[in-house]
């Protein structure tokens, strides 16, 4: 026998409940996209950084380059968010080398962080 109540055709639709338990579950399944996306954007910031850091320190060991190393001096100048220091060292096996090192230092959300480029050129 078929009922004809319109209220028991069975295709009513979802109830409130029901849908509600739905977006519960949908939430805590979105919860770890969430915490990944966070961290990956963290990482690309922290990766970003590093990149700007040793464009900071390449050009300047180029500009001691084009200036002969003898015309480098011991110095420490603010780039930016980057305080970056020259230092003019001589080489401890070869007393003809001599060697210009720079470090970048800047803040990170993890923290001081440091870059450290060397190059090394004969007088001769």
């Amino acid at each position: 026998m078929r009922r004809t109540d319109p209220r028991w055709r069975g295709d009513d639709g979802f109830s409130l409940i029901e849908a509600l338990i739905v977006l519960t579950v949908l939430a805590l399944a979105m919860l770890p996209l969430a915490s990944t996306q966070f961290n990956s954007r963290r990482t690309i910031t922290q990766a970003d950084l590093q990149t700007q850091a040793m464009q900071v320190a390449v050009e300047q060991i180029e500009r001691a380059r084009m200036g002969g190393f003898g015309s480098a001096i011991a110095d420490t100048i603010q780039d930016g968010d980057f305080l970056v220091l020259t230092q003019v060292l001589p080489d401890s096996t070869n007393p003809f080398l001599e060697e210009v090192q720079i470090v970048v230092n800047w803040e990170s959300s993890r923290g001081p962080q440091a870059l450290v480029v060397s190059s090394k050129r004969s007088d001769r």
